[in-house]
């Protein structure tokens, strides 16, 4: 659910970057990612509460500690340790490792599979309807409830389609080739809304956001055939999307 600019900062960032504040949200404890509370993660406590671990270890001595506890004697040398001012510092700078759930990913592609129907070729163009058959777009509600984040915030109150700002300001919506144009009460196709409405479906239009040749960060570079075809039916397979490393999100 990041915005684009933002996915592409931690996917395109080494395993040994901080990227944690890319994220849309983080959880309290990352050893456990999925449980959510009131308070944010914080980098800086989190160091502490590490650091004060480690010292405990150590300023008891190697005697009697079990092996998979001797990593902390191994890890600390006393000759390095004092060209520090403190102890501290010589942790975060010999010892500390950040933990990976808040580090770049170091990724060249990202794909997502999707399922959407094309309509009957009578339209004066190419309309499409996205119905939640079992492609990522059904995951994006449990994308955003993992992430902790208000449902509603994303979907409109049907749960059948999304709101402007998953639209606008997402990376997972901007991977999808579609953009709704209009919405359609499906009793009566001429009753037609511009804005969402209870009881009609969006109508989307073909959108390719990043183009192979464009200069944003991420390009396609694989379409499944599916999405290709002329005549109507279900479209499915996925989209493959290279990220561009020479992309600056500063220009």
């Amino acid at each position: 659910m990041s915005t684009p600019d933002h996915a592409w900062q931690i996917l395109s960032s080494d395993t040994e970057t901080d990227v944690s504040s890319y994220y849309v949200t983080l959880p309290t404890d990352l050893t456990h990612p999925t449980r959510h509370s009131d308070d944010g993660y914080d980098l800086n406590q989190d160091k502490l509460d590490g650091f004060k671990v480690w010292r405990e270890f150590i300023s008891i001595g190697c005697a009697g500690l079990q092996k998979h506890d001797l990593s902390y004697c191994e890890q600390y040398d006393p000759d390095i340790a004092a060209k520090y001012p403190t102890l501290f510092d010589y942790w975060v700078s010999e010892v500390y490792i950040l933990p990976p759930i808040i580090t770049g990913l170091d990724a060249d592609y990202i794909l997502i599979n999707l399922a959407a129907q094309k309509l009957p070729e009578e339209n004066i163009m190419g309309l499409y309807t996205i119905e939640q058959k079992g492609g990522d777009e059904t995951k994006a509600f449990w994308f955003i409830k993992i992430a902790d984040l208000h449902v509603l915030d994303y979907y409109n109150p049907e749960l059948t389609s999304y709101t402007d700002k998953f639209w606008n300001e997402t990376l997972f919506a901007k991977l999808i080739p579609f953009t709704p144009v209009l919405y359609v009460d499906t009793d009566n196709p001429e009753r037609q809304s511009e804005t969402f409405k209870p009881g009609y479906i969006p109508i989307y239009v073909k959108d390719i956001k990043f183009p192979p040749d464009g200069q944003g960060p991420f390009q396609l570079v694989y379409v499944s055939p599916s999405f290709e075809r002329d005549e109507s039916g279900a479209l499915t397979g996925p989209l493959i999307y290279k990220i561009n490393k020479e992309y600056n999100p500063n220009q």
